[in-house]
């Protein structure tokens, strides 16, 4: 049918600066007449179809691979730090979370601090502030934790 399936791969990559293994189908584009379209230097040309053989690529699978992860940490760690998976909002608490800094904000900030550059990493500003807003929701909800409020309604409780 004129696909063609692909499956490369470099050992060498190293060296050749190429991708160590592909995998996929090469479909020939064709044009008006039903011959292989050539491009540049007289190369044929193919469009890509990419084939998900992990499952990489479906969101489903995110949440399972968080939830075990989750799991085998906890199976290491001990009660006091156990670790949850799901957000904080699907958790049930009141807090703000953090945004992502990554190794750039970390760098950015680092230079700020010690005086290198002007400004600090937007990132990091922002989590302090979040962190912040939490430390003072927390001040705020420990007497109602403490004081639970019964209901005044007439009805039990």
């Amino acid at each position: 049918d004129g696909n063609i399936v692909v499956d490369e791969s470099h050992p060498d990559w190293w060296q050749d600066k190429k991708n160590p293994d592909r995998h996929g189908i090469r479909i020939p584009v064709l044009d008006e007449n039903g011959v292989q379209k050539v491009g540049a230097r007289n190369r044929k040309q193919w469009k890509r179809v990419l084939t998900d053989a992990t499952g990489w690529n479906n969101p489903k699978n995110c949440e399972l691979w968080r939830s075990e992860w989750a799991g085998m940490c906890n199976r290491h760690l001990s009660i006091d730090n156990q670790i949850d998976h799901r957000s904080y909002e699907r958790q049930g608490k009141l807090k703000i979370p953090t945004i992502h800094e990554g190794a750039d904000a970390r760098k950015i900030e680092e230079k700020y601090l010690t005086g290198q550059i002007w400004n600090g990493s937007w990132k990091v500003e922002e989590n302090q502030m979040i962190k912040k807003q939490n430390a003072l929701l927390q001040k705020v909800m420990q007497p109602l934790v403490r004081y639970p409020v019964h209901c005044q309604c007439g009805g039990s409780g």
